[in-house]
């Protein structure tokens, strides 16, 4: 599919790129997500996933893939400064009352290929540099 054939162009293909690409293409959108990574790749990044997000994940329907990469539910939380703990669990969203650590490569590798098997297309290795503007 050529650029100029696709209803959007999607720049970034990690975890909003690639949930955006999933959820237009289920909607009947010709898709096109671009990202200069080449998946799985490491990207810095914080590794929890509170209930709200796996929740959102349930929604896009790509929990069980993220679960399949293997991190351990956490039901409990704790912060701690010197002098000072504080521990308890989470508040359910939408039944979800655990967090999880996930690895952004793997993470992100499971909404890319999520998105493909939604309709969209990945372009891996693949930079926008610049807008091409016609007829206004």
């Amino acid at each position: 599919m050529a650029v100029t054939d696709a209803d959007v162009v999607i720049v970034g293909a990690r975890c909003a790129g690639s949930a955006a690409a999933a959820t237009l293409a289920g909607a009947g959108r010709r898709v096109i997500a671009v990202d200069s990574a080449r998946f799985p790749s490491a990207t810095i990044s914080t590794h929890l996933l509170w209930p709200d997000g796996l929740a959102e994940l349930a929604r896009l329907g790509v929990l069980e893939s993220v679960e399949a990469l293997g991190a351990p539910r956490l039901p409990l939380a704790s912060v701690e400064i010197p002098g000072v703990r504080a521990a308890g669990g989470y508040s359910a969203v939408d039944g979800i009352d655990y967090a999880m650590c996930v690895r952004r490569a793997g993470l992100d590798l499971a909404l890319v290929e999520h998105a493909r098997a939604a309709g969209a297309e990945v372009r891996e290795g693949a930079r926008a540099t610049g807008l091409v503007w016609s007829d206004g």
